[in-house]
């Protein structure tokens, strides 16, 4: 996904987003949040991705979407290593995390934040 300024300029980078639909949500700690498998394969990748990568996990009964940032919320789990995991993991997404209009504006201060992390990287043969 490409974002865009408040004049409809192009910006650089982009935000990487992963779309799972289910027909079954599976909701955990008092329906705070979505247990949700996820392939270590898919995860394998995402790791190590630069850009932003977001996890979109469609409900399809309720026409709902939730999000998670994948690598700020591997990043918060301490001692996490895709070696002492399975063929998935379930992650856990807030349903607070939920798809709407403001949604992309938090996606687009992600891709911000990681730039301005990286700003003064040299090019260099």
């Amino acid at each position: 996904m490409s974002t865009y300024d408040k004049n409809g300029e192009i910006e650089n980078g982009f935000i990487l987003v992963q779309l799972k639909a289910t027909d079954s949500i599976n909701l955990i700690n008092n329906q705070t949040a979505i247990s949700f498998p996820v392939d270590k394969r898919d995860l394998t990748l995402w790791l190590k991705e630069f850009y932003p990568v977001i996890l979109v996990v469609y409900d399809a009964q309720n026409k709902k979407g939730y999000w998670l940032y994948v690598q700020a919320y591997f990043n918060s789990i301490k001692n996490f290593t895709l070696l002492n995991i399975g063929k998935t993991y379930n992650v856990n997404i807030p349903v607070s995390n939920k798809i709407k209009n403001s949604t992309m504006d938090k996606f687009k201060k992600f891709k911000e934040k990681l730039y301005n992390q990286v700003k003064n990287v040299i090019h260099s043969i």
